[in-house]
């Protein structure tokens, strides 16, 4: 497997999958979604051999943000963790947890909650709180998080999006995806731009297909030769809207198992568990629907649309899919501990169309 730390020289834009109306002002989305970094990959391969490279990617793990001055992953935040609120710092935080037991002030069964829901997600105490909904949580934090061990979390370990990267205004010209040209008149828009601060970088892992005739055609049929590809020019990837330069760094790492040292639990039928997803959840209708598992509560602050707008290098496609954020939290009984065990950091291969989606990792609760 392979590592990609990507630094940008410059702002970066990623899009909401949202249509861009002329005349109009957007901002950029964060993080990145995973199919758009593997979309930056394969162009590079794409430009240099001339090859197909929609399927030559067999799993895409991120993207992640690294603290390089701390030499610390950090993730979104799962969406059980709140703060104070409308705290400017972050002083102090709070977990809200299914409600199981049946309250005299309500009946959860009275609310508007899905019929799929077995019950609400509350926070019990004194404290006025509200969701952090533009954080990070470290590698530390993360499997404190999976441990349990709630008191463990520190401030340290929690950073917001304003100690990451900062919005910049410019002017942005709208173009066609085919060309990359000026789409025609009146094409100027307003468009919130992302910097990364100092020592952040995106970090992502990929696994590539090399049982891929099209990998073989072009002699890329392994990690090494994959490396010497990578580092035989300048190490550039356009990514983002205006396909900005970024400047990567590239190596190889072992399985992704042995490098979040996350300890994948024991289950057993009629277990519950909490799961997290660490990229977008894809997902059919308005139902969840996971096998091995029966959905009891769902913790998420939003929606978020999944743009897929691309030539393709062979034929042209354009359409969006509503999905769960990076850092929901699912509450779920397992009916099947064999299928259960199948989703454990096992991301979409892209047969959603959406590669490196459903990244999930998940912990035993009460």
């Amino acid at each position: 497997m392979i590592m990609f730390k990507l630094k940008p020289f410059d702002v970066l834009y990623f899009g909401s999958g949202k249509t861009l109306s002329v005349a109009t002002s957007v901002k950029s989305i964060f993080p990145p979604y995973p199919h758009t970094i593997a979309g930056a990959i394969c162009s590079k391969i794409h430009k240099k051999t001339g090859i197909d490279v929609s399927q030559i990617l067999k799993y895409i793990y991120g993207p992640f943000l690294f603290n390089e001055a701390e030499n610390q992953i950090y993730f979104s935040i799962p969406a059980d963790i709140y703060k104070v609120r409308k705290s400017e710092k972050l002083e102090k935080i709070f977990f809200i947890e299914p409600l199981w037991n049946f309250l005299k002030l309500f009946n959860p069964e009275n609310t508007n909650k899905p019929i799929y829901v077995n019950t609400l997600a509350v926070y019990k105490g004194s404290n006025e709180i509200e969701p952090i909904d533009n954080g990070l949580i470290s590698k530390n934090g993360l499997k404190y998080w999976l441990e349990g061990k709630k008191t463990e979390i520190e401030n340290k370990d929690i950073k917001t999006f304003e100690n990451v990267f900062e919005y910049e205004n410019r002017i942005g010209i709208k173009q066609k995806i085919e060309t990359h040209t000026v789409a025609g008149e009146d094409s100027v828009f307003r468009i919130s731009f992302l910097r990364l601060k100092d020592n952040w970088a995106f970090i992502v892992l990929v696994k590539f297909n090399y049982e891929n005739e099209e990998l073989q055609k072009a002699n890329l049929d392994n990690d090494e030769k994959m490396l010497d590809f990578f580092n035989d020019e300048i190490n550039i990837l356009k990514l983002g809207g205006e396909m900005k330069n970024v400047y990567y760094k590239v190596e190889k790492v072992g399985d992704i198992k042995d490098i979040f040292h996350f300890e994948k639990p024991n289950l057993s039928q009629g277990d519950k568990i909490k799961l997290l997803f660490l990229t977008p959840g894809v997902f059919e209708g308005d139902i969840l629907k996971i096998k091995g598992l029966k959905v009891l509560t769902i913790i998420l602050h939003n929606y978020v649309n999944l743009g897929l707008s691309s030539p393709c290098f062979l034929r042209k496609y354009n359409f969006i899919k509503r999905a769960y954020p990076p850092g929901s939290v699912i509450y779920a009984e397992v009916e099947d501990k064999d299928e259960v065990k199948k989703l454990w950091l096992n991301p979409s291969d892209g047969s959603n169309n959406f590669i490196g989606s459903n990244l999930i990792i998940y912990t035993k609760t009460e």
